[in-house]
């Protein structure tokens, strides 16, 4: 079973989740999710307003609304 989707640059399965987008762990090869409009809902973890659609993007914290 793979690790993680494809990765655009190399081609291996090592494209993970950050909280910031995607990475690479053999090449390095970064993708970052613009956070769009708006300061998001405030995260109960880190206390920041950077959840966007159900994850935290400052400390990656996961959420069900």
């Amino acid at each position: 079973m793979p690790a993680g989707k494809m990765c655009p640059e190399c081609g291996k399965y090592t494209f993970i989740t950050t909280p910031t987008g995607r990475e690479c762990s053999k090449c390095g090869y970064k993708m970052v999710v613009n956070p769009g409009p708006g300061k998001g809902k405030k995260c109960a973890n880190c206390n920041k307003y950077q959840v966007f659609d159900g994850k935290c993007r400052n400390c990656g914290a996961s959420y069900s609304f």
